[in-house]
This record gives structure tokens, C-alpha cells and sequence, in this order.
């Protein structure tokens, strides 16, 4: 019940986020262009939001955490808060560009 009221009060948030600074202009669906919708929305006859787990099929959230460690403490990859337990899709968008969404509370 508390992942859910987390969950939720998360995708509130990022409707209203900022537009992202870590990949201006790029969507999720540019970056795996080479892929088929069905490859995400696992077992979806009407695709709906992938789950963070069709991610983590192919993305390490650890991997991509030390992937952008250069960035200290601004690591989107790795939240003081929930560390990589964050949903990819909170700040990966397919259809719209990315959305920092650390920056609904942080200024960098």
C-alpha cells in the first residue's frame, strides 16, 4: 500500500515536472528505435506504460547508476531518497522528451 501511495504521488509529480536537462530533445522511443513495441509492453494487447521491470530486462539500475556517477550528487540515476528504486518512466518518456523530475523540489 505505501509503494502504491509513493507510486502514485511520483506520476502526479511528473506530469507536472520541469523539462529535463539530462537529454533535451531525445525521447525514450529515439533511443531504442531498433525495438518493437511488444518488446516493452510485455503481454499488453492495448499498450499502456512499460513497467520499470521491462526496463530492468536490459538496464542494470545499478549499471546506470555508475554510468552517470561523474555527477555526484546530481546523479539522476541514483535518488537520495529511494536510491535506484525510482521507475525509469518517472523522467523517460516515449511519446514526450524527458523530464528531470528531481527538479520539482531541487535547483541545480
Amino acid at each position: 500500500m505505501k509503494y502504491g501511495m509513493l507510486l502514485t504521488a511520483m506520476i502526479c509529480a511528473a506530469a507536472l515536472a520541469l523539462p529535463a536537462q539530462a537529454a533535451p530533445g531525445k525521447t525514450l522511443r529515439d533511443a531504442h528505435a531498433g525495438l518493437t513495441c511488444d518488446e516493452c509492453h510485455v503481454g499488453q494487447k492495448k499498450p499502456v506504460q512499460a513497467g520499470a521491470m521491462s526496463c530492468a530486462a536490459c538496464h542494470d539500475p545499478a549499471e546506470v547508476a555508475k554510468s552517470t556517477a561523474d555527477r555526484g550528487r546530481k546523479n539522476p540515476h541514483i535518488s537520495p531518497h529511494w536510491g535506484t528504486e525510482v521507475p525509469c518512466w518517472v523522467c523517460h518518456k516515449e511519446h514526450a522528451k524527458d523530464e528531470n523530475y528531481c527538479l520539482i523540489c531541487h535547483t541545480w
